[in-house]
């Protein structure tokens, strides 16, 4: 884990046991406790992407995702360890260090979501939202047995991710999405019902 936000989570699961006792619905993802990868800003919540610059970088809003899964209900009660700016094969950074692989310690657990797949994988959390250019969803989802969906281009919007990408050509932009994980395919949220988007 890069970020634990234990106090907040209970405080938060414990109001959402009281409005499910009112009759009161959240949405889709009332009371589930997720996890993000620390590549998402969350207001009030440390987000460094893994990067020295950013150790102290608390933003005040949240990214479109984030505030979308808020919004249907989820509980954010961690950041994941990612690779340096999410640029990486395997999970280690100069901030919190190497995320192996929870199966097998001398192995990998794939990058750059590595965290957020070993999270899965050990039953720390039962969703994450990670990020992907060039298989950091899906590599680690493969390291550590557990299912990483990538969707569709501009299907997930992508504002709020670090590093933003306006600057770099067109199809480095399309390449960035953000999406789910989860010990199987049954716990994806797409695989249920309409996820927020």
């Amino acid at each position: 884990m890069a970020t634990l936000d234990e106090e907040k989570a209970r405080k938060k699961a414990k109001e959402a046991d009281e409005a499910l006792a009112r009759g009161d619905n959240w949405g889709v993802l009332h009371g589930v406790p997720i996890t993000i990868k620390d590549t998402l800003e969350t207001a009030s919540l440390l987000t460094t992407a893994g990067y020295p610059p950013l150790k102290n970088y608390i933003p005040s809003q949240d990214a479109t995702t984030v505030a979308r899964l808020k919004a249907a209900g989820a509980i954010i009660f961690a950041k994941t360890n990612p690779a340096r700016l999410g640029g990486d094969y395997q999970t280690n950074n100069p901030l919190f260090g190497q995320t192996n692989n929870p199966w097998d310690l001398n192995r990998t657990a794939g990058g750059s979501s590595g965290g957020s797949a070993s999270a899965i994988a050990v039953g720390f959390s039962p969703l994450d939202i990670g990020s992907d250019v060039a298989g950091s969803i899906r590599h680690p989802a493969h390291c550590c047995g557990v299912c990483g969906f990538m969707p569709t281009d501009r299907r997930v919007p992508t504002t709020g991710h670090i590093p933003e990408f306006p600057g770099k050509p067109k199809y480095i932009r399309h390449l960035l999405r953000i999406g789910p994980l989860a010990r199987s395919i049954e716990d994806l949220p797409s695989s249920r019902e309409k996820a927020p988007a």
